[in-house]
């Protein structure tokens, strides 16, 4: 009996350690008129398991998988997607549930992935170093 209790709480602490985390930063959604684009990382994960979600995200409904990359050497994935429409939180929580993505860093912070549509989407206005003009003390 103890074997088993034992033997239990070794693959569910098993299975709960190999979860993967998947990471957004919100200033890589870039919504615009015509095209936005949006991609995120899944930390911590293998190949095959990373090939499996490239798959998987193929059918996501709203979103057209552009292209991916695995690092072996760092056991990170990303995926890149592009949209017709403009990118929106409670779109990505839904990928992120479709995915069964729970574990969320987002923008630092680690959420639920309910917490996503929560969130702000930060955008980085681009600096025209040409329009800039010096200043003179």
């Amino acid at each position: 009996m103890k074997k088993l209790l034992l033997l239990f709480v070794l693959s569910v602490s098993f299975a709960h350690a190999q979860q993967n985390v998947a990471e957004i930063f919100s200033p890589r959604i870039k919504n615009q008129k015509s095209n936005s684009s949006f991609y995120f990382r899944i930390l911590n994960v293998n190949q095959q398991d990373f090939n499996s979600y490239v798959t998987k995200s193929n059918s996501f409904v709203g979103l057209t998988k552009l292209r991916e990359g695995y690092s072996l050497e760092h056991k990170i994935g990303s995926i890149y997607f592009s949209s017709t429409n403009q990118i929106t939180l409670e779109q990505l929580t839904q990928l992120m549930k479709f995915l069964n993505l729970h574990e969320i860093h987002f923008d630092g912070k680690k959420i639920s992935v309910d917490e996503i549509k929560n969130q702000t989407i930060i955008v980085v206005e681009k600096n025209d170093s040409k329009s800039i003009t010096p200043r003179k003390n």
